[in-house]
């Protein structure tokens, strides 16, 4: 399956069945939808301050800032 959509990527996520780092993995393999006629927006972040926004349709942007 190539597609995956971004409502059961949050909740996954939400649930604790993906990781922070599962879930970097599916978005930066698998293309990230929404149901027709709607947008949503999820950002993920974890312990250790990474963040990860996702915004279907926007493509893929990774950046890693290293906090003190």
């Amino acid at each position: 399956e190539s597609c995956y959509t971004i409502a059961d990527l949050t909740e996954n996520f939400i649930k604790g069945n993906l990781s922070f780092d599962d879930s970097l993995e599916i978005v930066k393999k698998k293309k990230i939808t929404y149901a027709p006629d709607t947008t949503m927006q999820a950002m993920f972040s974890d312990r250790t301050g990474r963040v990860l926004i996702i915004e279907p349709g926007m493509g893929i942007v990774w950046k890693k800032k290293n906090i003190p």
